[in-house]
Formats: C-alpha cells, sequence, structure tokens
C-alpha cells in the first residue's frame, strides 16, 4: 500500500463507515454529513486530481482531531525565556505527499501557515533533515548565534525522529 492509499483510505472509511460519522459531527464536518455520498465524491474527486492541499489547510485542526496525519518528527526548543515545540506532520493526495509543521510556545510564529514542503509520493524525499534544519534556524536565529554560543546562553534543542 502506498502512503498516499494509506491516508486516502483512513479518511473514506471515516466517510463510508457511519459509525464513524459522529467524529466528523464532533469535528465541524456536521453540515456535509447529511448528503454523505457528495463527500465522498468529492473528497475521491479531490485526491485523484492531487486537488487536496486547500481542504487540508481549511480542515487541519479537524483532520488532525481525527488521527489522520502522520507525526514525522518533533523538535523542542528550550532558552530561559520560554521553550516551544515544532511538530511535523504529513498528509497525501493520490500523488503527492503535503509536510506542515504545527508549533506552540514563544517561536510559534517561525511555524509558516501553509505547507512546509510538497513532494511527488514516488520520490524519495529526506523532509526529517530539513525539518532539523528549520528548527536549527530558529534556534540559531536564522544564523546569528552558533549552535554553540546558543547553548552556552542556556538554549537547549532536543529532536525525536
Amino acid at each position: 500500500m502506498t502512503v498516499s492509499t494509506q491516508y486516502s483510505n483512513t479518511f473514506k472509511s471515516i466517510l463510508e463507515d457511519g459509525t464513524h460519522l459522529h467524529r466528523l459531527e464532533i469535528c465541524g464536518f456536521d453540515s456535509v454529513i447529511q448528503n454523505k455520498q457528495n463527500l465522498i465524491t468529492s473528497f475521491n474527486t479531490a485526491f485523484e486530481n492531487d486537488n487536496l492541499e486547500d481542504f487540508y489547510l481549511e480542515f487541519w485542526d479537524e483532520i488532525l482531531a481525527l488521527n489522520i496525519p502522520k507525526q514525522i518528527a518533533h523538535c523542542s526548543l528550550s532558552d530561559p525565556i520560554g521553550s516551544t515545540d515544532f511538530e511535523l506532520f504529513t498528509l497525501a493526495s493520490k500523488n503527492l505527499i503535503f509536510a506542515r509543521i504545527i508549533a506552540s510556545g514563544n517561536c510559534e510564529d517561525y511555524a509558516p501557515n501553509e505547507f512546509f514542503h510538497t513532494w511527488p509520493c514516488e520520490k524519495e524525499f529526506d523532509i526529517s533533515s530539513m525539518f532539523k534544519e528549520f528548527c536549527l534556524n530558529v534556534y540559531t536565529c536564522d544564523g546569528e548565534f552558533t549552535e554553540k554560543q546558543a547553548k552556552k546562553n542556556g538554549s537547549e534543542m532536543s529532536f525525536t525522529i
């Protein structure tokens, strides 16, 4: 099973299985539940045409509440002023994988509001290294400090992949 098929099957199973429809209602999809078949058809068409980016962005919180995005990595930054957590998630359509960073804490404004990176499903891509580089840039204030200087001044950074 490909990555994109895995995501599609997860979301479609929630749509098609009536026992999970209450999860969609709780997450804010109640206005579209009444016409379930149209929702399934719309989702399938958008999935097949790699046209889910806007849908994923608009309903990110709801989709995250359904545990559909896959968490790839986590980064914790702390300094004497506070701390920030960055989490890297992925979602897919038929041919594309979308990566998004979600942040909480002092530096949460550094996380982009759109997808961090998008790439073809069939292409091997090291998104974890790109995520580490993103976090390192935040940690060093875009290169204003070295890692050694940041650590000396009481800052810490840790990754979980």
